[in-house]
């Protein structure tokens, strides 16, 4: 594992913790750990990551009010994070790209808290979209 793959992850959970400090509490995170930089796998290929690999980033369990499951939270190469949310009974994946950081907690939250699924999440506005 590099340097890098840790800097990245301890950076990701700063930026939630920054964001809201009960995020992480409220979704019942749980074994947080290091996603090392690596090529993008056709799992993370069929939620639309593109390119050829990742920075790396933070996996997590979480026990949400609507989800229960594990998140990826990974940097992608233009400085955005991209998210997969595995159920844990492996019957729902959910995929969103190119998300901002301050944005990170709100796409969260809607996945774990509210139980926003995939096309709830493509038609809700975030960040900058949502000022338009």
């Amino acid at each position: 594992m590099t340097d890098r793959s840790k800097e990245v992850a301890e950076e990701i959970r700063r930026q939630i913790k920054t964001l809201d400090g009960w995020a992480l509490p409220a979704w019942g995170a749980d074994k947080l750990r290091v996603i090392k930089e690596a090529p993008i796998t056709p799992s993370q290929r069929k939620v639309g990551f593109v390119g050829s690999h990742h920075l790396g980033g933070l996996r997590f369990d979480v026990a949400g009010a609507t989800f229960t499951g594990t998140i990826d939270i990974i940097l992608n190469g233009s400085d955005y994070y991209n998210i997969v949310a595995y159920s844990e009974d492996g019957d729902n994946t959910i995929g969103m790209i190119d998300i901002v950081a301050f944005d990170l907690v709100a796409v969260l939250d809607d996945i774990i808290e509210k139980g926003k699924g995939q096309r709830d999440l493509e038609n809700t506005a975030y960040g900058n979209e949502a000022w338009q």
